[in-house]
């Protein structure tokens, strides 16, 4: 989670390395309170805030999930929006089907023993 200057710039090299002009959801949202940004984990934006000019903007009263742009700015858009994400989170196996990154960046890793029904659906 881009906190300061340094893990921002880590962060957009990580991204340029996958896709330069890909947007990346960043793991911070406001969905809990409108405009009170916050990490993933809970923890508030604090002084470190690259928005983009007037950004976040809220547009629609529906975006609520933080961005990274291609031009390394951010900006507030919808959460089922379809993007690449970066996430900060402890080792574990990667998602065998598509999920979203609200799902994979809030979630504590949990161990599956058995398939559920909605696995075995085509």
């Amino acid at each position: 989670m881009p906190r300061d200057q340094a893990t921002h710039e880590f962060l957009i090299n990580l991204k340029n390395q996958v896709d330069r002009d890909a947007w990346f959801y960043l793991g911070l949202d406001d969905l809990d309170q409108e405009g009170d940004w916050r990490y993933i984990d809970g923890t508030p934006l604090g002084t470190f805030q690259p928005w983009a000019p007037r950004e976040p903007n809220n547009s629609f009263d529906n975006e609520n999930c933080g961005m990274m742009f291609e031009y390394n700015t951010w900006n507030d858009v919808r959460c089922f929006k379809e993007l690449k994400f970066i996430c900060q989170t402890s080792l574990q196996a990667p998602p065998t089907r598509k999920t979203s990154h609200v799902q994979i960046c809030r979630s504590p890793p949990v161990k599956k023993t058995s398939p559920s029904s909605d696995d075995t659906k085509l």
